[in-house]
């Protein structure tokens, strides 16, 4: 009885070592294009949204197609939080959450995001669907901010203006490894920006080098990707990981490797 027992239980960690893929490599250059799909305008946008709920759901809708067949009003969209700026004009601003204002101009663009469509853009980028809320949304992006406001009453967003400006840094990335385990797809990459003549992370949180040379505005990619070389033991390090359903990589999860 004795020996069947450490048989058995030969048989199950044999079978549990068999379920294991051993680690595959993954070439760089799809990992760059994966890893690009989950920017806005840049690399920092990611870091700095920390793949946060709202931000998940703002790259969804940039992701999704805009829907242009029907010509929406302010009040139709969001009744009462409609307020207009200027009685000649079809300018409004809507508070779209509390203590949260964008404008909308009737005049501009017609383009809305439906739910549905916005919807099956998250499955294609993530693997947790039941993250995404129907609410109005923000995200520091760029110089700005990215917005979109939800319509309850037509189960649809639309994006809004923030009144807002900056710059946006010159960025590089480069990723450090990639491979698959487990069914999971696993990226590592660090970028780098040229803010205020300095090189920098996170919209200039970390400073890596102080008073470079050349202006930040005149920073090519090659040259900001060749200061990541140069710099590579000072930088944050990122890591994000997919699950593979169906050949297709779903973010599952974003860390920052020190």
């Amino acid at each position: 009885k004795g020996k069947n027992k450490v048989d058995e239980k030969n048989k199950s960690e044999i079978k549990e070592e068999s379920k294991k893929v051993a680690k595959k490599d993954f070439d760089f250059e799809e990992a760059k294009k994966i890893l690009d799909k989950y920017i806005l305008t840049g690399y920092t946008d990611l870091v700095y949204n920390n793949l946060s709920n709202d931000y998940k759901l703002v790259l969804a809708i940039n992701k999704s197609k805009p829907t242009k067949n029907k010509t929406y009003t302010c009040k139709q969209l969001y009744g009462d939080a409609c307020e207009k700026k200027d009685e000649n004009q079809n300018y409004y601003t809507i508070e779209f959450k509390e203590g949260y204002f964008g404008a909308i101009d009737e005049k501009d663009s017609n383009d809305v995001y439906l739910y549905e469509d916005v919807l099956e853009s998250y499955k294609k980028l993530f693997s947790d669907v039941s993250t995404l809320s129907k609410i109005s949304v923000s995200v520091p992006e760029g110089g700005g901010e990215k917005i979109y406001a939800y319509s309850q009453k037509e189960n649809l967003w639309k994006e809004l203006s923030c009144e807002c400006g900056g710059y946006y840094p010159n960025q590089a990335a480069k990723i450090i490894d990639s491979y698959i385990y487990n069914n999971e797809l696993v990226i590592e990459f660090t970028y780098l920006e040229a803010m205020d003549n300095n090189l920098t992370q996170n919209f200039g949180e970390k400073i890596v080098a102080s008073d470079i040379e050349t202006s930040d505005y005149e920073l090519s990619e090659d040259q900001i990707e060749d200061y990541i070389d140069t710099y590579m033991d000072k930088l944050n390090k990122y890591k994000l990981t997919f699950k593979i359903k169906n050949s297709n990589y779903l973010l599952e999860n974003f860390e920052v490797i020190k």
